[in-house]
């Protein structure tokens, strides 16, 4: 038995060609013609958003939003499929545009109401306390800058307006940004721990703070008796506040003090060794 190649004629080699040709040809239509479909069916009016609800927010308006919202939807994909039509919405696009917009929001919900209308749920940060840059706080007053509103998680979120900014707890520390919205003043757990000794600092001992300066290892709390009250990071708030409350029921500090503001400071960064000072007098340890 003979092998060897099999040839074709250069005729049916030419049909061959062809009838490729062709086929690319219809697979290629039937493409473009489907695109076409598709596109066709992404602009009928009834599966267009048409209008859009906002709804949460309190500060931002919701022209501002809503203009962000404008630039997203009337963007196309691939030039042709337009983002506002019902099952081609952008969610993710959206929600991201808007919370790196605007940092005083922290969380979008996008729904969709039916084909023609859009629900934008938006909540935005509350502030607890206020940021003030120390390095930028210690310069004269006309060279300082505004300081920044933080939420409960320690985010900055905003500048603050300057008839807010004695309602708040004012925590200072050095960050060295010049855009120090988005940033966190401290971790969020030490930050909560801290709101809470604030505030049964006041309910139990009557010690107001008004400011709070950070530094690496400790903190200074001033009181509205112009008081520091210095703790350590690593000492665990109810420690503080237990030293602070025997501290004030010992019968030898209520003999020497009568009022706290004769104090200038109470030094707890050392376990349960307590030093204070008076004003007038020399450091004591009791």
């Amino acid at each position: 038995m003979a092998f060897g190649r099999k040839f074709r004629s250069a005729q049916a080699r030419h049909k061959y060609r062809r009838r490729i040709l062709v086929q690319s040809v219809l697979v290629l239509g039937v493409c473009v013609a489907f695109i076409v479909l598709l596109w066709q069916v992404s602009l009928i009016p009834a599966l267009q958003i048409q209008t859009v609800e906002i709804d949460g927010n309190k500060v931002l308006t919701d022209e501002v939003i809503f203009s962000d919202l404008q630039d997203v939807l009337e963007e196309k994909y691939f030039g042709m499929f337009p983002h506002t039509n019902t099952f081609l919405l952008p969610k993710d696009t959206l929600r991201e545009n808007i919370l790196s917009t605007y940092p005083r929001v922290y969380s979008v919900y996008i729904k969709r109401k039916g084909f023609n209308h859009l629900l934008v749920s938006v909540k935005e940060r509350k502030a607890v306390a206020l940021w003030c840059n120390a390095e930028k706080d210690s310069k004269p007053e006309s060279e300082r800058e505004e300081c920044y509103l933080v939420d409960r998680k320690a985010v900055i979120f905003a500048k603050a307006e300057a008839f807010v900014q004695n309602a708040f707890v004012t925590y200072t520390s050095n960050i060295e940004s010049d855009q120090p919205i988005g940033m966190s003043v401290i971790p969020e757990d030490r930050f909560v721990k801290l709101r809470k000794l604030i505030d049964t600092l006041e309910d139990q001992a009557q010690m107001t703070v008004q400011s709070i300066q950070l530094f690496d290892k400790h903190s200074v709390l001033t009181t509205h008796q112009n008081l520091d009250i210095l703790i350590a990071h690593e000492e665990t708030y109810d420690a503080v506040l237990e030293n602070i409350l025997t501290i004030l029921h010992a019968p030898e500090f209520k003999e020497e003090v009568t009022h706290l503001s004769d104090l200038e400071y109470i030094d707890l960064r050392f376990g349960n060794r307590v030093f204070y000072k008076p004003r007038i007098s020399n450091e004591e340890e009791i």
